[in-house]
């Protein structure tokens, strides 16, 4: 079973060869559900990527062999259904059933084990000289979080169940689809020889079939062809490329289909395929109603509507040093947002100037709507001694949880900041994991670049898109580019108007608010940079 990865699949040995990948993987997933329970992230984190190699190795197995076995395809996909995202939904599940299950006990174990990951943070940003003036051990510190997290996770098992659903597959996504209606799975599957190139594959499913997406050129998409993209919608220059490129083979498969729902892996985390324009001049946006989701089961679970409960909005940040530009156009845009919620019958919480601050977003609990306007940050690994927004470099390389983040009111010079106080005007992905959001229909990150982050196969962008998804946020709004503060206002402007006076579902409602800011705006740089994953 060891050697599967370098069989010769002579004809008549194929089936052979599925038959025994999928007992290792099957038994893989058994495994899973056996010891994750009792394991930490960090330690799920290191024994996933034991098996994930078998994983990947089947879905290049199946690519060779979907022509002459088009059944192994629709495997495939059931695989991938129960493995993508798998860190993310674990991670997920034993924080709502430990805040759900009415255990005061464990749910003060939580709490405690929360207190040691805010300590970590703040301990984050001091240097080695001074963690050692004061006497700090930040590994023991580092593993006594992890045994408070592997405790609770023991503890915990009897009311999470498995991790994994042996028993989903695809057909029960598609027998729920209807018939304008069709989702795309992106798979990105990396080099295992390490050359810094990746092959990328689709799946089709409507509720008729599964089919492979076969692309050309993908093992440029990381390289090349996305450093198109990014620059051509930085540059606010015409792409007459990346369609032909990154959707055109999705396209052949949408024949009479409306809704698209997208389940996007590696560089498709970090474009929005509807500012993808063709020949004829037209963007995706313009022929299909495109979703994202995380995997492809979410579309059984999907929430389309918005609780009118009430609303936490943040902007127009009082920040403290001089070298962080100020950004009125956020007061006015939270404002507006103000006006449309009451007008809509929510009541809101409005923070803005000395207000907007850290320590007013941890002390949040679960409203409807979250929505910040500031400024964001993803930083990506660099050599240096130095700090950058409040975090020491060498412990934010090694996670890029610390690498993004939001800043807010009070935050001091960014390349020399103290943690003097729990409230240094620095929201990272590492804090905001512990925001309390699991009953948050919708949050919204209305500043540049917080869809970015550290880019992991099959688990989705390390940042803050996956901090507030974890927090338990429903859905998240979040751009993928520097945006402009004009363009913006009118987006968010017209997108809660949409959806509190005109009761517009909301996915509708953002799509029609991009179209709507879009006639003002042919270029995508300025209607496309946010996308929602629901």
């Amino acid at each position: 079973k060891g050697s599967l990865a370098v069989l010769s699949w002579k004809k008549g040995e194929s089936e052979l060869a599925n038959d025994q990948f999928k007992e290792v993987l099957d038994a893989s997933l058994s495994y899973i559900n056996e010891f994750f329970p009792s394991l930490s992230e960090v330690e799920k984190t290191r024994y996933w990527q034991q098996y994930k190699p078998k994983f990947l190795k089947y879905y290049s197995f199946v690519c060779d062999q979907a022509n002459e076995n088009p059944a192994f395809v629709g495997q495939m996909l059931n695989y991938r259904i129960k493995t993508k995202g798998l860190l993310l939904s674990s991670s997920t599940r034993i924080r709502n059933t430990i805040l759900s299950s009415g255990d005061s006990e464990l749910i003060s174990m939580f709490e405690q084990w929360q207190d040691q990951k805010r300590m970590l943070s703040t301990y984050y940003s001091f240097s080695k000289e001074e963690l050692s003036e004061q006497k700090i051990n930040l590994d023991s510190l580092e593993r006594a979080a992890n045994l408070s997290e592997k405790q609770l996770s023991e503890l915990s098992s009897d009311f999470s169940g498995t991790f994994v659903d042996l028993d989903l597959d695809y057909a029960q996504i598609a027998s729920k689809l209807k018939q304008n209606e069709a989702i795309i799975e992106i798979i990105q599957i990396p080099d295992v020889l390490k050359t810094g190139s990746s092959n990328y594959v689709g799946i089709y499913l409507d509720n008729a079939k599964v089919e492979m997406i076969r692309f050309q050129n993908a093992g440029e998409f990381d390289t090349k062809y996305y450093r198109l993209y990014a620059n051509l919608v930085k540059q606010k220059l015409e792409d007459s490329y990346s369609y032909d490129v990154l959707w055109s083979p999705i396209d052949q498969f949408l024949v009479n289909k409306k809704n698209v729902y997208l389940s996007p892996d590696g560089i498709y985390n970090q474009m929005n395929v509807n500012t993808l324009r063709s020949s004829d001049g037209s963007y995706v946006i313009d022929k299909y109603k495109v979703a994202y989701l995380g995997n492809p089961k979410d579309y059984l679970t999907i929430e389309d509507g918005i609780v009118q409960g009430q609303a936490f909005l943040m902007g127009y940040p009082t920040y403290s040093s001089s070298s962080v530009v100020p950004l009125p156009g956020t007061k006015k845009e939270v404002e507006m947002i103000n006006s449309t919620l009451k007008t809509g019958g929510v009541k809101t919480n409005l923070y803005t100037e000395s207000d907007a601050s850290e320590s007013t977003v941890k002390a949040s609990a679960n409203p409807s709507i979250m929505h910040i306007a500031t400024h964001g940050f993803f930083l990506e690994n660099k050599a240096s001694d130095s700090k950058v927004f409040g975090v020491t470099v060498d412990y934010a390389n090694d996670n890029p949880l610390l690498r993004s983040g939001l800043l807010l009111a009070g935050n001091n010079d960014v390349s020399d900041q103290s943690f003097d106080g729990v409230d240094n005007g620095v929201l990272t992905a590492y804090e905001a994991i512990n925001l309390s959001l699991s009953n948050t229909n919708l949050v919204v990150l209305s500043a540049c670049e917080t869809g970015k982050g550290e880019i992991q196969s099959g688990e989705g962008v390390y940042g803050l898109q996956r901090a507030f998804m974890v927090a338990g946020a429903h859905a998240l709004i979040m751009s993928l580019w520097k945006v402009d503060d004009d363009a913006t206002q009118k987006l968010m402007s017209a997108l809660y108007k949409k959806l509190m006076v005109d009761k517009q579902p909301l996915s509708e409602a953002f799509r029609n608010a991009q179209l709507e800011v879009k006639k003002s705006y042919d270029h995508p740089n300025y209607w496309g940079a946010f996308v929602l994953l629901q």
